[in-house]
């Protein structure tokens, strides 16, 4: 493995496991280097400064990301884009780039990625105020993932199922779904992720509010 590749590979890591600011010292090494994942990058950039509440920065790198792109890159980058526009407050254009994605990224080809995009239709749902539609939603993609390979999917669309739950105050529900995914953080997560789940798995409205935070809107 190259060191550009060794780099890249830190990254991901370190996303993964909800270590944003590590992950973006690994992407910015890796990118100054050229390369042939420059695509790869600045998708990952823009999703970490997602994670940072900084849309306008993450719209930048994922605008770029979209240059040359193929039809299934482009479905893939456009969902992060529709989350861009969410947390500015663009629901429109959320919806719009959402549509695409899903068209880009069908079920029967994609399910994985169609699944995640899933996701972000709900909770696009949730910020404009649609709960039961948001969980229609999450309950098809989590069916879809559960039946899937990739588990650190599985277990962001499971913690944001169980947070819409416990939204619709549905409190069992959100618990057995917040353990499932609890499961999957010891394995696949990080600190922030564990920590998120026994927030939904106690339930306590001081924990639920820190739980259910990364649904509701937020001045960008």
């Amino acid at each position: 493995m190259t060191e550009y590749d060794a780099l890249i590979k830190l990254g991901d890591k370190w996303r993964g496991k909800g270590r944003t600011m590590r992950a973006l010292n690994y992407y910015f090494l890796a990118y100054v280097m050229g390369g042939t994942r420059r695509r790869h990058i600045e998708q990952m950039v823009g999703v970490c400064y997602l994670s940072l509440r900084k849309a306008n920065f993450a719209m930048v790198w994922l605008k770029k990301a979209l240059a040359g792109a193929t039809a299934v890159e482009e479905g893939n980058i456009l969902r992060d884009i529709a989350q861009a526009h969410s947390d500015l407050g663009d629901y429109w254009e959320a919806e719009e780039c959402l549509h695409q994605a899903l068209m880009l990224l069908p079920r029967a080809d994609h399910p994985v990625a169609h699944a995640a995009t899933l996701g972000f239709c709900a909770r696009l749902g949730i910020r404009k105020g649609d709960v039961h539609g948001a969980l229609r939603q999450f309950s098809i993609a989590n069916t879809i993932l559960t039946n899937s390979n990739n588990r650190q999917i599985e277990l962001y669309i499971k913690c944001d199922y169980a947070a819409a739950l416990a939204l619709a105050d549905r409190g069992t529900a959100s618990r057995w779904m917040a353990l499932q995914a609890f499961k999957l953080a010891l394995k696949y997560g990080g600190v922030p992720h564990v920590l998120r789940a026994l927030a939904l798995i106690i339930g306590a409205p001081a924990t639920r509010r820190f739980a259910t935070r990364k649904l509701v809107p937020t001045v960008v």
